[in-house]
């Protein structure tokens, strides 16, 4: 992490379409491991879709990847939906160009499916329902 970088946060919002995880930051080796707990919590606690938010995401390396690659597993393992977006413009870049946004938008549950998907996720409504920082 650099000197000027941004420090990671995660904040969870339960809302009427989705619990959704705000990740704000550097998704990065020193950070990936938060997300992986963060998300093992939300699915013990809550149901329905998960939404991840990485529209505050400043940076991702490989372990940021790995640990989105495994949210996507996990979610499509205890058959929920998964959501992705919005996005920030290092993120989009990111998972653009490693070929990995396809595969996090891809799941058979998904409504649309597909990059579509990421794009139509973007919507904030809702928002009021409870938040909590980890």
């Amino acid at each position: 992490m650099g000197a000027d970088s941004t420090p990671f946060d995660i904040e969870v919002r339960q809302d009427v379409e989705a619990v959704t995880l705000a990740l704000r930051g550097e998704l990065d080796v020193a950070t990936a491991q938060r997300v992986r707990q963060c998300l093992h919590d939300v699915l013990v606690e809550t149901a329905g879709p998960v939404r991840v938010d990485l529209g505050g995401v400043t940076f991702v390396d490989s372990a940021g990847v790995s640990a989105l690659l495994e949210v996507r597993r996990r979610v499509d393992d205890a058959d929920r939906v998964l959501l992705v977006g919005p996005l920030s413009a290092a993120a989009t870049h990111y998972l653009n160009t490693s070929g990995v946004l396809t595969v996090l938008a891809g799941s058979p549950r998904a409504t649309g499916g597909g990059a579509e998907a990421v794009a139509a996720t973007g919507s904030r409504a809702g928002e009021e329902g409870s938040s909590q920082s980890t």
